[in-house]
């Protein structure tokens, strides 16, 4: 299995999402941010790479996260 552009693609959506979650989640701007503040936006923004990865690790898949009709 070789990582390609279309998992590079669906990370990035999903990164950019879980980053304005974290903040709206946390509620301050990331400026304000505390140690323990960062600490949850960086366990919120690591979590963007777990459907990728199962997304990834099935050949069969082929990466648009929808159902087939």
């Amino acid at each position: 299995m070789k990582f390609n552009n279309k998992a590079a693609e669906i990370w990035a959506k999903w990164f950019a999402g879980n980053v304005i979650t974290a903040v709206v989640v946390i509620g301050k701007s990331p400026i304000d941010f505390t140690g323990s503040d960062w600490h949850h936006a960086a366990n919120t923004i690591w979590l963007a790479v777990v459907p990728v990865l199962i997304a990834w690790a099935n050949p069969k898949h082929d990466f648009t996260m929808t159902v087939k009709k």
